[in-house]
């Protein structure tokens, strides 16, 4: 698949039917880690941290890419990055948008970036 350039992807990892076998077993490129583990980074109870910094090892050790889902505050985009996640999603960053206004928030940051 890699070679005609399909990428696969698990999303909301970490609840339903996703597993570690799926991610041994097929040909994964990224998992994206569910938002409830998400969520949770900024609760005063931090048990879920060790879960979400061991699915954070494990696609570095197997070379995949994650993709935090929900990310909602600074303080868990920050908490994230000092994990090494280097992608992510949520309405900390766009709430979601349509083709057109994905093109145009793009062509905006692209064009603030180059000021």
């Amino acid at each position: 698949l890699s070679e005609q350039h399909i990428f696969i992807a698990i999303d909301d990892f970490g609840t339903g039917y996703s597993s570690l076998s799926r991610v041994h077993d097929l040909a994964i490129n990224t998992i994206k880690v569910d938002r409830s583990f998400v969520a949770r980074i900024d609760a005063p109870s931090k048990p879920s941290n060790h879960l979400l910094k061991t699915l954070v090892a494990i696609s570095h050790d197997l070379e995949i890419s994650l993709t935090a889902e929900g990310i909602e505050s600074e303080s868990q985009r920050q908490w994230l990055l000092t994990q090494g996640v280097k992608h992510g999603q949520g309405f900390l960053f766009s709430e979601p948008l349509s083709l057109t206004a994905a093109i145009d928030y793009l062509n905006r940051a692209n064009s603030s970036a180059g000021d």
